[in-house]
């Protein structure tokens, strides 16, 4: 099973004019330390795909169908009201639902049988449960095995209540509660971002070093550091005696029990992140608007690497540095991914940025993944590419995508 497993994705926003498919059917893996580049033209979708995969949609965007894992654990998935409500407007809308009321209904029963893990995501079965239930009893009367203006009103009522009633209205936002919870404990943990244009992405108002500590110490339990209650001290980090009976302290040998990282660890770690990325550290207590475009790019990078994550999704990091500065950064999240070993979703617009760190690409186009394939290098190609790598146009073309598969 991949890492990050995107199935049939569809986020739609709600606007006064209508409804906007910002992504539309978008599907993609990504394995443990892959690098995959999303590439398309601006308002294609592929920003927010990544808000997706990390529930940071705006209050206007909701998820209407597909499903999003991540270490095998469901982080989201579509709303089964909204996905009907959408699937009522179009030609084949008796077909459609019921392919997909007889698709949850196998994954509501398959789940029954093999709940999830204990420490794992709870998933979101439970809220479309009256859903489904709602909606199978329409369909299996009679009178309505064949499709009908009829049925489709009964539908469009029961919907109407289920989405944008007063108790849909309640269902939803218990739903995205819960969301919001399996969410927080893996966001900048296991999956980090770096958002797109640094220079606006820090607050202007706190120092650039409190605010990656406050990403530490948010997820400060969750760091492998012990206290020893014999001693009465802390145990820095990989200082303990690994045995079979647990982490021992080094002093007296007696078991050590897990804590939370003290304010004082979370900024040595700063210190070390802004040593990583190459940022001296005298500049760790600076505002935002103390640091040039690069070293805030740099600085976004540390912040997005500060918990380790298993995941980085790095959001046109490029954008607005000039030419010699984007080579440093992109050759620094190579050199990083490297030695960290992290999988990484690079989004541009700019096809020689995916042909120099990835290994997959992906091109969406009008909210849809219009291709995807793996990046492969010649040799003529390579040896070009080292030597004219400063030419966009001769970089955009070291590129093949092999075993691509065209959706349009």
């Amino acid at each position: 099973m991949a890492m990050l497993e995107v199935k049939d994705l569809k986020v739609y926003f709600e606007i006064l004019k209508g409804t906007v498919k910002a992504v539309d059917g978008v599907s993609f893996n990504l394995d443990v330390g892959e690098t995959m580049g999303l590439v398309g033209e601006s308002g294609c979708g592929k920003t927010t795909t990544a808000f997706a995969v990390t529930s940071l949609l705006p209050p206007n965007g909701r998820i209407v169908g597909g499903e999003i894992y991540f270490d095998g654990n469901m982080v989201g998935r579509g709303d089964l009201a909204d996905e009907v409500n959408e699937l009522l407007k179009g030609k084949e809308w008796f077909s459609e639902i019921k392919s997909i009321v007889d698709r949850v209904t196998k994954e509501h029963e398959n789940f029954k049988k093999s709940p999830p893990k204990e420490d794992g995501f709870t998933p979101l079965f439970e809220q479309e449960t009256p859903v489904l239930e709602s909606i199978t009893k329409i369909l299996s009367e009679p009178q309505h095995s064949t499709p009908s203006d009829e049925l489709k009103r009964i539908l469009e009522k029961e919907i109407g209540k289920l989405a944008r009633g007063g108790g849909g209205l309640r269902r939803r936002k218990r739903r995205q509660r819960l969301i919001d919870r399996q969410v927080q404990s893996i966001r900048w943990w296991q999956v980090s971002m770096i958002f797109q244009s640094a220079m606006n992405a820090f607050n202007p108002v706190y120092r650039v070093g409190d605010q990656i500590n406050e990403a530490l110490m948010v997820h400060k339990e969750k760091f492998k550091l012990y206290r020893c209650e014999r001693c009465k001290v802390n145990i820095a980090e990989d200082k303990e005696i690994k045995s079979a009976k647990g982490p021992l302290c080094p002093k007296c040998s007696s078991v050590l029990k897990s804590r939370g990282m003290t304010k004082k660890e979370a900024r040595q770690k700063t210190l070390q992140l802004f040593d990583l990325v190459g940022i001296d550290r005298t500049r760790v207590d600076g505002y935002p608007h103390e640091f040039s475009g690069g070293m805030r790019q740099r600085s976004m990078i540390a912040m997005a690497l500060a918990c380790d994550p298993m995941l980085l999704i790095a959001d046109e990091p490029t954008t607005a540095l000039d030419v010699i500065m984007q080579d440093r950064v992109l050759a620094e999240i190579r050199d990083l991914q490297k030695e960290l070993g992290i999988a990484m979703i690079i989004i541009t617009h700019d096809i020689s940025v995916v042909a120099e760190v990835s290994e997959k690409i992906g091109i969406m186009y009008a909210g849809k993944l219009f291709e995807h394939g793996n990046v492969v290098f010649s040799e003529h190609f390579e040896q070009s590419f080292f030597t004219h790598s400063h030419d966009v146009v001769s970089r955009a073309l070291l590129f093949v995508a092999e075993s691509g598969k065209v959706h349009a």
